[in-house]
């Protein structure tokens, strides 16, 4: 055997399930493709309960849950997803790749042969047999299987090696009418099409990172080894990159690398997945598809450590062409790549704030006046105010004026080449009257060109303790904290009390940090949102005309589903970038009906509030420093 034949065997394991009697039998082969995740098919599975024993050749044993699986017996889909009871870090992994194969490319199988089952109390590995087959019809997500040696039953789900390179597929199925003929289940294809976007991201990025950091397989590939060594580092350091950020890289890279190639394939999830077609199956020379990738990647990672290594894997794989190829990028693509800061340029925020004039004396009557204020903060220094707090007759005026002062801001900001964003907190009743991707400014020019974000007024001043709240809530939403989502006339919606408890961090469950609304707000969720210093806020601009729970075609859960999908589950946080850059170009398409103009997106971050005054502090300062 060769080194990536041992890899493999200490990768594969068998797959013991409990039958009617309650008694363990080893039902099929799986292999281990990240410390904590085993594949395998799901027919041997199924009649588990949820519940598997897995066996490595090195004789160790995990219990294991199924954390995902097809049905069995629709086509080729036949994949389901094992997660270990705690694994070691250290342990060894298939490497997992796509390639381009045809009719009669050699491949191996790593597989438990049940003529060996009286040998199982030697361990796993006596019962673990090699075979060399060849791959006769390819598809989209099978493989036919030919050659000369057998395929038996507890063959299922054990890896299919594509020499030199890395697990292809899983066995599928033997042919009882032809005993050497059989089927595999491409992996990675059938991973993006089981797996739900959390679990996938949590299994290909594990993948990725193991093998980032342990090089045996990319040390023993072989005719592909420059390619599949360079693919490795960078899908190991793309899972650092925020899941908002490589939602927008899959679409830029998309429509600027592979606008010309025909029959470009659309079940990509992650960038990593992007990568591995463009270096290994899209049409062109594979290392400078590879260089122009990771050149388009890095541009857009945020952290200069991701920017420098990546920026190391394109002159890697373009050789002595990477100065050409440097310059024909900036000069094609530049628009993509962040304009670097002139010598002391920091971010600037502008922050608008329009509230209720609540001087009293206002005639009965009489439209609502309003206030607006602005203020600036320049890096991570205090908020500085502006422009004080001036009394419009109205809203649409408040606005209006709001308007210009952000515009004569931006006329005479010395920004010195620095980022700006502009903050808007509106009251919550109009909150969606006038979408920011649509404001314009005096000269009718949109503000579009600049971040924008949305957020309540209401939650402008803070007492000290919802800062230290709100801190809290956002740092666990960073690590993978929960949002909660309220579906289409939810009871709880209008029930305050119950609000109160959904999101209590009392210590007891994990606490849900962010509100997602199949419908626009009710003031108890506004009450509750606030009280609670909740970091984010999303929901649907429209109601079903239909209100009674579970009402068919629900627009509300369409809404949910896409969002999920579209942001990912710990995308709360990270997804305003890509949900501002869909409304805005659904804006400047004036394409009214989209789906994105109906996203409601509020986002309150962290040192952006103004710390409100002790009622006995005095009268507030006009400016300064508040957090």
């Amino acid at each position: 055997m060769d080194d990536v034949d041992n890899l493999v065997t200490a990768a594969a394991c068998l797959i013991w399930v409990r039958n009617k009697a309650g008694q363990w039998k080893a039902n099929g082969t799986g292999c281990r493709i990240a410390p904590e995740f085993v594949v395998t098919c799901a027919h041997v599975v199924i009649a588990a309960g949820g519940r598997v024993e897995v066996e490595f050749g090195d004789g160790t044993r995990f219990g294991a849950d199924v954390a995902a699986a097809t049905e069995p017996g629709v086509g080729f889909d036949d994949l389901a997803v094992l997660r270990l009871d705690g694994a070691p870090d250290d342990a060894t992994c298939a490497l997992m790749v796509e390639a381009v194969i045809g009719r009669r490319t050699p491949l191996q199988l790593c597989a438990y042969n049940a003529d060996y089952a009286g040998f199982l109390d030697l361990g796993a590995t006596t019962a673990l047999e090699f075979s060399a087959h060849q791959a006769g019809e390819v598809g989209a997500t099978y493989i036919k299987l030919t050659g000369d040696q057998r395929l038996l039953a507890g063959m299922s789900g054990g890896p299919v090696v594509l020499p030199g390179q890395g697990v292809i597929g899983l066995v599928k199925q033997y042919n009882n009418r032809d005993p050497t003929g059989g089927a595999a289940v491409r992996l990675l294809a059938g991973l993006r099409r089981l797996c739900p976007p959390g679990l996938y991201r949590d299994v290909v990025g594990s993948h990725d990172r193991y093998h980032r950091a342990d090089m045996r397989w990319s040390d023993v590939v072989g005719g592909e080894a420059t390619i599949r060594r360079l693919l490795i580092d960078l899908n190991g350091v793309c899972t650092g990159l925020p899941a908002a950020v490589q939602d927008q890289l899959r679409a830029e890279l998309t429509e600027v690398i592979l606008a010309n190639h025909l029959e470009v394939p659309t079940d990509w999830r992650l960038i990593r997945d992007l990568a591995e077609y463009v270096a290994i199956e899209a049409p062109g020379d594979d290392r400078l598809n590879l260089a122009r990738c990771a050149w388009l990647i890095g541009s857009r990672a945020a952290a200069a450590p991701d920017r420098e290594a990546i920026a190391a894997i394109a002159r890697r794989a373009a050789g002595r062409r990477f100065v050409s190829l440097d310059r024909s990028m900036r000069d094609r693509f530049g628009r993509l790549a962040p304009k670097p800061p002139r010598p002391g340029g920091v971010p600037i925020t502008l922050f608008a704030i329009i509230t209720p004039d609540e001087t009293p004396g206002t005639p009965a009557g009489s439209e609502q006046g309003h206030r607006y204020e602005i203020h600036r903060r320049t890096g991570a220094g205090d908020i500085i105010g502006v422009r004080s707090a001036t009394s419009m007759p109205s809203f649409t005026a408040a606005k209006a004026a709001v308007k210009v002062a952000l515009d004569d801001q931006l006329q005479h900001l010395d920004a010195d080449g620095a980022e700006i964003e502009i903050v808007v907190a509106l009251p919550d009743d109009y909150l969606t009257a006038d979408l920011l991707c649509r404001w314009l400014r005096p000269d009718e020019r949109p503000f579009r060109q600049f971040m924008m974000r949305l957020r309540r007024s209401a939650t402008w001043e803070k007492p000290a303790e919802q800062i230290r709240e709100l801190e809290q809530r956002w740092n666990r939403l960073r690590a993978g904290g929960a949002l909660a989502w309220l579906a289409c006339a939810d009871d709880r919606s209008g029930d305050l009390r119950a609000l109160h408890a959904l999101v209590e961090a009392d210590g007891l469950d994990a606490p849900v940090d962010a509100l997602g609304i199949a419908e626009p707000p009710t003031p108890a969720v506004f009450a509750a949102a606030g009280a609670n210093a909740l970091p984010v806020l999303i929901w649907r601009d429209e109601s079903c005309p239909d209100r009674s729970p579970g009402h068919p075609e629900c627009g509300g859960q369409y809404f949910v589903d896409r969002l999920v999908t579209e942001l990912g589950d710990n995308g709360w946080i990270d997804g305003h970038p890509v949900i501002w850059r869909e409304q805005c170009r659904s804006a400047k398409a004036q394409r009214d009906n989209d789906f994105w103009l109906r996203v409601v997106y509020v986002l309150d971050i962290p040192g952006h509030s103004r710390r409100k005054p002790h009622p006995l502090a005095g009268p507030p300062a006009v400016s300064g420093g508040f957090r």
